[in-house]
């Protein structure tokens, strides 16, 4: 096994000159500095990164957690984060929680024990007063959701904006029987979903209909469950709203297996514009989150908190979200003129 001496008989340099160089500290000009990583090179010395977090209590390696690395909303997401991670020379390290909380404690324990001094996440966990001790000694920035009872910086959609444009835009095409498919709520996105198309039934004084909100798991099999959920209530909807692009799938597969067509049957919009929106007949309007923006972002904000060039105070980056018009909704007979409100906090 090469040695640190090896390299440092190669370069002919002394040990401490070629420490210097793996560990970024103290000064070594530039032409010695190339020697050094010439020399780890061609010697194929390797750095041990877990000796180095533990001689210095600090690491070069960022974690990422993620809720479900199935789903086709991360890999733009983390494309932005290591994007600038690697500008700023920082490894990455990637988790999923498959939406466990457990195995999200785990994670973060897991991180705290490798010296990872920070943390992107797209975090599972309920609201909770006593969430900002999970990550103590963790610099943690929360991107697309954050829960409650945490004083760190984040970077989200804004999914009040978003759902009240798109339920404001089915009532100005006439719809009035809106069904909701959506997940949990303590969910942070989610809940600020439920806001957004609340706030657009009650501008326009249409009552919400209970029996046409499904409430499930974010999965196909969930959105299937929630479309069926929906077509069995006394009320046939008009036009369908799925909260993420999974359920949006589950939908479509019980519409086709059932004959019900789009937008003849039934208007839908869907959160998310990945590449199959455009793609189906008739091609999904959508709501578009900016994912690689949102990544990226993310990452900028945690490499300034580690780099001690970030403000004292926390920040809460809020993406303006894109709505995309293509053909899945019609207009009914009795569609307004009207100008779209802008949402307002309720």
């Amino acid at each position: 096994m090469v040695s640190i001496k090896n390299v440092a008989r190669f370069a002919d340099v002394s040990v401490m000159t070629v420490s210097r160089v793996i560990n970024a500290s103290g000064y070594v000009s530039q032409k010695t500095r190339a020697k050094v990583l010439e020399a780890i090179d061609k010697t194929g010395y390797r750095v041990n990164q877990t000796a180095v977090g533990l001689r210095t209590g600090r690491s070069n390696s960022i974690g990422v957690i993620i809720s479900d690395i199935s789903n086709p909303f991360f890999p733009f997401i983390i494309k932005g984060i290591d994007y600038v991670c690697s500008r700023n020379n920082y490894d990455t390290i990637l988790f999923n929680t498959g939406e466990d909380i457990d195995r999200e404690l785990r994670y973060i324990n897991l991180l705290k024990q490798k010296y990872v001094k920070g943390v992107i996440i797209s975090s599972c966990l309920p609201d909770y007063e006593e969430n900002q001790k999970i990550f103590a000694g963790l610099t943690p920035v929360f991107f697309n959701r954050k829960p409650k009872g945490i004083h760190a910086d984040s970077v989200v959609n804004d999914d009040y904006q978003a759902t009240f444009i798109a339920t404001e835009y089915l009532i100005r095409k006439g719809n009035r029987k809106i069904a909701l498919i959506n997940g949990n709520m303590d969910i942070s996105t989610f809940r600020e979903r439920y806001r957004g198309f609340r706030a657009a039934m009650d501008r326009h004084a249409i009552p919400v209909c209970e029996e046409l909100i499904a409430v499930g798991e974010y999965s196909i099999e969930g959105g299937y469950r929630s479309a069926r959920k929906i077509f069995n209530a006394s009320i046939r909807p008009e036009a369908i709203l799925p909260m993420n692009n999974f359920m949006t799938q589950g939908l479509y597969n019980y519409l086709k297996e059932h004959r019900i067509r789009i937008p003849a049957d039934v208007s839908v919009i869907g959160y998310n514009d990945l590449d199959w929106c455009s793609l189906v007949v008739p091609p999904l309007t959508v709501i578009k989150v900016k994912k690689f923006e949102m990544g990226k972002r993310a990452a900028e904000i945690l490499c300034d908190r580690l780099q001690y060039r970030a403000p004292n105070s926390f920040q809460e980056i809020v993406l303006e979200p894109e709505f995309i018009i293509r053909g899945s909704v019609k207009s009914a007979r009795h569609a307004e003129r009207t100008p779209m409100y802008a949402a307002e906090a309720i």
